[in-house]
């Protein structure tokens, strides 16, 4: 989102990055240039400078929903799912998400081992988003898992999920 101040003077209070390679490629660059409370939710706190909260971040499958954000977090495939955990510490019930598409194209990268196995841009709203380098392709049913996990609880404590993303293919 940050990739976006350019082009408009909407600043959010809250940055979350849970994506252990989004904070190794940009996460300086994200505590730098966003305004507000930045959140880093990873396994250890990473070696970043500046004004962040890191979250401990505990990856499992089936991710978890953490009520307490000051215990862990789940990473759940998508920083979203990060930030709807921050989120529910904070005492927020009613979530309106905007520009969720869930769709992702992308090309593997020849002989690439570990995680960053896909390359291309053009799945967000920002051109150039990975800036060239390679990521790791989103596992969509582990993250449809976590998101139905998250919607339950919040329905199940009066509160509710809404997806306000226009075109968007998460249902």
């Amino acid at each position: 989102f940050y990739l976006a101040y350019p082009t408009m003077s909407f600043r959010p209070t809250f940055t979350v990055t849970g994506d252990e390679q989004m904070i190794e490629d940009f996460g300086q660059e994200i505590i730098d240039l966003s305004g507000g409370q930045v959140f880093v939710a990873s396994w250890s706190p990473p070696p970043l400078t500046g004004d962040y909260c890191w979250v401990r971040q505990v990856a499992g499958f089936p991710s978890l929903f953490s009520k307490d954000a000051t215990r862990r977090v789940s990473p759940g495939g998508s920083s979203l799912y990060v930030a709807m955990q921050i989120a529910y510490y904070l005492g927020i019930r009613n979530f309106y998400v905007y520009g969720a598409d869930f769709k992702f194209s992308f090309t593997p990268v020849p002989g690439a081992t570990g995680f960053r196995t896909a390359s291309g841009d053009g799945n967000h709203f920002i051109k150039n988003y990975r800036s060239g380098r390679p990521w790791c392709p989103p596992a969509l049913q582990n993250i449809l898992s976590s998101f139905l996990s998250a919607r339950m609880l919040m329905e199940a404590d009066g509160g509710f999920i809404r997806n306000a993303t226009r075109g968007g293919e998460l249902d």
